[in-house]
């Protein structure tokens, strides 16, 4: 399988390519295993949709409860769903890169 955002592509290419997956009708769900580094990511994917897209919505497939984790989220506002909370007529695959 061909990697859709190989190492040799450049960073401008990777973004283009990232933009023209979503359209301004679609609702992201942005699926985390809630670490530090995952809670950042899924900010940053909320920050570079958050133009492009009606609504981001960022799950969780686990809880937080680490001492320096809920510490992390507080900071940073980081507002979340367990994925059970997905429901499963929302979730399609008609955008994803063929």
């Amino acid at each position: 399988m061909q990697q859709p955002l190989g190492k040799t592509i450049p960073s401008a290419e990777r973004y283009r390519r990232l933009m023209d997956v979503v359209d301004a009708k679609d609702v992201l769900a942005v699926i985390i295993n809630a670490d530090p580094d995952a809670m950042a990511s899924a900010l940053a994917l909320r920050r570079l949709f958050w133009h492009k897209t009606r609504k981001i919505h960022i799950y969780s497939i686990n809880r937080i409860d680490r001492p320096d984790n809920l510490a992390f989220s507080l900071l940073l506002h980081f507002r979340y769903d367990h994925i059970r909370s997905l429901k499963k007529e929302r979730i399609t695959t008609s955008n994803l890169p063929k």
